[in-house]
């Protein structure tokens, strides 16, 4: 009868949802990880591609000025805004509370800076609000033919943070280099805390004469600083924590 079909169909409305929710952002409505994945799966990047993480600067300090259904307003019409700069190749997920944007084929570079720069006019939201904001980028380009997001993601993870750090608002490609150094301090710094918690670091008393040596008669706390590190780290290089 009547009540079964519209039992079924509600059933299939909400399957659909479910569907729907398992690659989708709720907020945005953008495609999450698991779409990503899956698209990358069936079409593997070309040559020239590039994978990018965009971060609002100072998202934090506007939902604590006007509230988080601001903030999410305002993440609403940034991933409206850059989905109207997208050709037909590209795509915009949301992971996490960053953007992601895969941009394939040739001038992706190009079309990344574009997308950037065009977050800088302000927004004026349907409160009225007109709010201006920064975005910093991180990317990586894309192996050909790879689908091996999580490397990716990584590589332009590393890249923002850079940028963040010492230029927010800006681009800044993948360094392997950078990469490199930074996970080797973050592994010293984990093994420095770790041994520093069971009480097992310990320094020589020789050591520590020649470094209170160097370090006699200077005023430069930076120098300071410096130097007890590198007295840390070749603690670390010449034997186990």
């Amino acid at each position: 009868g009547r009540g079964r079909r519209r039992e079924a169909l509600e059933k299939q409305r909400h399957r659909a949802r479910l569907d729907w929710l398992a690659r989708h952002d709720a907020l945005t409505g953008l495609p999450n990880r698991a779409a990503l994945e899956e698209a990358l799966q069936a079409r593997p990047p070309a040559a020239g591609a590039l994978l990018a993480l965009l971060d609002v600067d100072r998202l934090g300090r506007i939902n604590e000025a006007f509230g988080h259904d601001t903030g999410d307003a305002l993440l609403q019409a940034l991933a409206r805004r850059l989905e109207s700069g997208l050709t037909a190749a590209d795509r915009l997920c949301r992971l996490g509370g960053q953007l992601c944007v895969l941009l394939d084929g040739d001038g992706a570079l190009e079309r990344l800076a574009q997308l950037q720069a065009s977050t800088r006019a302000p927004f004026e939201l349907d409160s009225g609000l007109i709010v201006e904001l920064g975005v910093s980028g991180g990317y990586t380009r894309l192996p050909v033919d790879s689908a091996d997001l999580a490397s990716s993601l990584q590589q332009a993870q590393s890249a923002l943070h850079a940028g963040e750090r010492s230029a927010p608002g800006s681009l800044f490609a993948f360094d392997v280099a950078q990469f490199e150094r930074s996970r080797r301090w973050t592994q010293i710094g984990s093994r420095l805390r770790a041994a520093l918690q069971r009480n097992e670091f310990r320094v020589q008393l020789l050591e520590l004469r020649q470094i209170l040596l160097v370090l006699h008669g200077t005023r430069n706390s930076g120098f300071v600083v410096v130097a007890l590190v590198a007295l840390l780290l070749a603690h670390c290089e010449s034997s186990p924590l």
